[in-house]
C-alpha cells in the first residue's frame, strides 16, 4: 500500500470516529442509539490499537490516527509542519 493511499484511509478512520464520538455525546438521541455508537467507537479503538496504532483526541474532540509510520493529517497541527 502506498503512502498516500495509507493516509486516505487513516483519514476515513479518522471521520469513523469523530462521527461515533459526536453520537455518542448527542443527548437528543436515544440510549440504544449512542450504547450502539458506543460499541462502534471502542472496536475502531481496539482495532487501531490491535494493529500496532495508537490515536489522540484534541480539546475540539477531533480524532488523529497513526499507523506504521504514518498519520491521518498530512500536518502536524501541534508543530505546524508537514510531515
Amino acid at each position: 500500500m502506498k503512502k498516500d493511499e495509507l493516509r486516505r484511509h487513516l483519514g476515513t478512520v479518522t471521520l469513523g470516529l469523530d462521527t461515533q464520538w459526536g453520537l455518542m455525546h448527542r443527548q437528543d438521541l436515544d440510549d440504544s442509539t449512542r450504547v450502539a455508537a458506543t460499541g462502534q467507537y471502542q472496536g475502531m479503538l481496539f482495532t487501531i490499537t490491535a494493529l500496532g496504532g495508537d490515536w489522540l483526541r484534541d480539546d475540539n474532540n477531533k480524532h488523529r490516527v497513526f499507523l506504521m509510520g504514518e498519520s491521518s493529517r498530512d500536518t502536524d497541527e501541534y508543530t505546524s509542519e508537514e510531515d
